[in-house]
């Protein structure tokens, strides 16, 4: 595990910020994938990227499995925007000749 210091932001004191790599290996075999808050969008921060009018398209998307999402517990949810790109384009329409 690395760790750099940041400078502290106004109010607060200088501490450690985790920097591990992306994926570690598990004692039982499976891969992880290690989370930072600032890569994972709520609903609200997708639906305002796709430019979509309301947060019910994102759900029905959710609901037909349109595109992918991490569930924690009953309401919160989150969005790799890098795999809701991979996955959308799979509904792309080329233009004829193409």
């Amino acid at each position: 595990m690395w760790s750099k210091v940041r400078e502290p932001e106004e109010g607060y004191s200088k501490q450690a910020v985790s920097e591990q790599p992306s994926f570690e290996r598990a004692p039982w075999g499976f891969t992880l994938t290690l989370m930072h808050a600032d890569d994972y969008l709520t609903k609200e921060e997708l639906r305002a990227r796709l430019n979509l009018p309301s947060t019910r398209m994102v759900d029905e998307m959710m609901r037909r499995r349109m595109i992918p999402f991490l569930k924690f517990g009953a309401k919160t949810v989150r969005f790799d925007w890098e795999k809701v790109k991979i996955a959308l384009q799979k509904f792309e329409h080329k233009a004829v000749g193409q």
